[in-house]
């Protein structure tokens, strides 16, 4: 098993560890197969290697589709996707999740501030104590989950996957980390176990930060209708806090940023103190989301031009009429990268 970023080694007999092993084996083996498929897949579009694998038919189609003066299917609007001919159109959303075997109610996109946005377990948590409990129980929940196997092939051997079955891999990501399992899924792909950065927080934690009489003023306006973040003063705006006030010495050139709670808020539900911290460093350095909160922010000046360019080629019509009322994404975009979609 994986040791948590910031606690014990499980200590886990010889004979579990083997029959773990041949489990992710033969998770290996299928995801393989599974990975297969895809290439055979007429419809893929991958880059892999610097070069660009897609069969010509593929291509033309998205270049019709995202062709301004094109002529558009009535399915294509509003944001539904033909499933195929003989099938009715679905969301994009809903298509990800029958995809992965999921179902399609788990990736709703509800009205702001709607608590069926979130995950149940978390709904169901009161206290930190009883939310630690819950994301601390990640093995129990890979038992239980139809294809635990291969988030456990992920969690422990996540190269071999990305080596054998890159496609399968990014599909299933794509499609959505089961929410039971979320945190130590983060934790591998980000790569954040690090010692270092363990040692690091517990040693900024116990320092002074200038920015901290504007961090607690603003703890109350992250996630107000989630249960644990509810009592003003308590374990979950603490723990914020003190990621905060640490990033903040962590990092003096970016300091503190009121968004920068929208993106730990999720990591604390999700994981451990400390293992947040971590996460959020790799997040910040390895993904660039430093980038936006610098004083230029220079990163969120990208980020909004890549989206500006999408948007028109994508959704030609819609970034049309908006241009026309001389509504800009700056207008409305930056707190969605902001806060990384939270």
């Amino acid at each position: 098993t994986v040791p948590s970023a910031c606690g014990s080694k499980d200590s886990s007999g010889h004979g579990r560890r083997d029959s773990q092993f041949d489990d992710v084996a033969l998770m290996l083996a299928r995801a393989e197969v599974a990975n297969d498929l895809l290439y055979s897949n007429p419809k893929r579009v991958v880059i892999e290697g610097g070069s660009l694998l897609a069969d010509r038919d593929t291509l033309q189609s998205l270049a019709d589709v995202a062709s301004p003066t094109a002529a558009r299917p009535p399915q294509l609007s509003m944001g539904m996707a033909a499933a195929g001919p003989d099938c009715p159109p679905q969301s994009l959303a809903g298509a990800s999740a029958a995809a992965s075997g999921g179902s399609r109610d788990s990736y709703k996109v509800y009205p702001d501030g709607d608590e069926r946005a979130l995950p149940e377990f978390i709904l169901n948590c009161k206290t930190m104590v009883q939310l630690d409990a819950a994301t601390g129980a990640w093995e129990a929940a890979l038992d239980e989950l139809p294809d635990g196997d291969f988030w456990r092939a992920v969690v422990n051997d996540l190269d071999g996957l990305r080596q054998r079955a890159p496609l399968h891999l990014s599909a299933k990501i794509r499609a959505g980390v089961p929410p039971a399992v979320r945190g130590v899924v983060w934790q591998t792909l980000t790569r954040a176990r690090s010692t270092y950065l363990q040692t690091v927080y517990t040693q900024l934690v116990k320092e002074y930060s200038p920015h901290e009489r504007v961090i607690r003023r603003d703890l109350t306006r992250t996630f107000p209708r989630v249960p644990v973040f509810k009592c003003e003063g308590g374990e979950a705006q603490q723990r914020l806090f003190r990621i905060l006030k640490a990033y903040s010495l962590y990092d003096a050139e970016v300091g503190y940023c009121q968004g920068l709670g929208f993106i730990i808020g999720p990591l604390i539900m999700n994981m451990s103190e400390c293992e947040a911290f971590c996460v959020l460093v790799r997040l910040m350095e390895t993904y660039d989301l430093r980038g936006m909160f610098t004083e230029d922010m220079a990163g969120l000046h990208l980020r909004l031009f890549q989206f500006q360019e999408l948007a028109a080629a994508i959704a030609p019509e819609v970034m049309g009429h908006l241009d026309t009322h001389g509504v800009l994404p700056a207008m409305y975009a930056p707190s969605w990268f902001l806060s990384l979609f939270a």
